[in-house]
């Protein structure tokens, strides 16, 4: 039962994860990024896979975060990446089993560092760049819907990628 319902809110997770790569404003990518992060969080939690569901906390609060600058129009402080990346750091040492735990805690590294910049097109070729991590780490917890969200959010990604770049 834990494993369909998990399956089930990750699939939510993945409509929003893969649409917010559609938009163009990072406010909008971070808002549908923040719900999308909170059901992941959910989804692994049921599935047992605590290094990804803790980095997914982590990436509400980035996402958050940065939702909030944007929308005041207010660039954040340089401590705020880099404390949330002594956090990330942290928990995910906390978490450590095997490799496979690094996974999420890389991620969720590289996520923090380019969200905060400026440059949309820099974070969504790294989405991408994780995107295809995500694929073998989700094979490896039996996260069967996000692992075909990932696939999805490769192609979305690389379609918005493709649309920046005949737009300039």
């Amino acid at each position: 039962m834990n494993i369909l319902l998990a399956q089930l809110i990750g699939m939510a997770g993945v409509i929003l994860m893969v649409g917010s790569m559609q938009f163009k404003t990072k406010k909008h990518i971070m808002l549908a990024q923040l719900i999308a992060n909170i059901l992941y969080a959910i989804q692994y939690t049921l599935l047992g896979a605590f290094s990804a569901s803790s980095m997914n906390i982590i990436g509400t609060i980035r996402c958050l975060t940065i939702y909030t600058h944007e929308k005041k129009l207010k660039k954040p402080n340089i401590l705020i990446p880099i404390l949330l990346s002594i956090i990330t750091i942290i928990i995910g040492i906390i978490n450590y089993k095997t490799y496979l735990s690094l996974i999420p805690l890389l991620i969720s590294l590289s996520h923090t560092i380019t969200a905060f910049l400026k440059n949309t097109k820099i974070y969504k070729i790294t989405f991408l760049t994780t995107c295809i991590i995500w694929i073998y780490y989700n094979y490896s917890v039996k996260a069967f819907t996000c692992l075909i969200g990932n696939i999805l959010e490769a192609f979305s990604t690389s379609i918005s990628l493709h649309k920046t770049k005949k737009s300039q």
